[in-house]
């Protein structure tokens, strides 16, 4: 089975996970994660260490899962105000656990 995570700004993708492999966008490289233990809770909640001014804007979360289908999750705006660490909570409301994670 596959399963298809796209954390993106407009324009440039932050973090992906496809299909077991993680691959962060340009200049998120060891910064941003979703960690798979959440991810097998359906919680694709982005986290962003070491956070830049330039980290603040829109993000939008997407997902694809076994009905091939990309999913919407939602637009989150974030504002950086010094923090190193950042968190940009996002789950999927269902209670079973992917086979795939």
């Amino acid at each position: 089975e596959k399963l298809y995570i796209q954390w993106k700004m407009p324009g440039q993708d932050v973090w992906v996970f496809s299909s077991g492999s993680v691959f962060p966008g340009p200049g998120f490289e060891g910064r941003a994660e979703v960690p798979i233990e959440k991810i097998r809770q359906w919680d694709f909640s982005l986290i962003i260490n070491s956070t830049l001014l330039s980290d603040g804007g829109l993000y939008e979360c997407l997902y694809e899962g076994e009905n091939r289908k990309m999913t919407f999750l939602g637009h989150y705006i974030l504002n950086v105000t010094g923090k190193d660490r950042l968190f940009v909570n996002c789950s999927v409301s269902n209670t079973e656990m992917p086979e795939y994670c």
